[in-house]
């Protein structure tokens, strides 16, 4: 899943696993071939934060084959740091979580990780935010694919309408 916060409001997009292999290769394509939205397109004063969903003990969704969420969320968030051609800031560069270190269990790490990533994204002024997570529906093979969801900021409806159509 892919969400596109501005500062506090949800203005994006979330993708499936098979989106994420799609969103993979448009990095290996020459940017003319990118439809529709253009990152550059963003005014100068935004900055695009990208955080790579879950991280440390919280692995998040695991797929058949055993691998975390977290580690896909995180090498498509670097990939598409690498990408874009705009300002861009991380929530987190390596695996390990957000958390405090004295958060004890594991829920009040995950509270604690949520609390510190808010804490981050809003600490970024003209913060625009693309959250990356994989999501799964077991028992439902042919239900794949991407899924934008934005708020109701200007000019969202668009946004999301650009990157639903460059996800498909």
């Amino acid at each position: 899943m892919i969400l596109l916060i501005r500062r506090k409001w949800v203005l994006g997009a979330a993708a499936l696993l098979l989106a994420v292999v799609s969103l993979l290769s448009l990095a290996e394509r020459p940017r003319a071939a990118i439809p529709a939205f253009s990152y550059d397109a963003l005014p100068t004063r935004e900055v695009v934060i990208i955080d790579a969903g879950h991280g440390g003990s919280d692995g998040g969704a695991v797929s058949t084959d055993g691998t975390p969420e977290s580690g896909i969320n995180l090498a498509v968030a670097l990939r598409l740091r690498d990408f874009l051609a705009c300002q861009t800031v991380l929530t987190r560069t390596g695996e390990a979580s957000l958390a405090d270190l004295d958060s004890g269990t594991l829920r009040k790490e995950k509270v604690s990780d949520t609390k510190n990533r808010v804490t981050r994204i809003n600490s970024v002024a003209n913060g625009f935010l693309i959250s990356i997570h994989q999501n799964t529906l077991p028992g439902h093979p042919n239900v794949h694919g991407a899924q934008v969801f934005y708020g109701k900021l200007p000019d969202s409806d668009a946004r999301a309408a650009a990157i639903q159509q460059t996800l498909n």
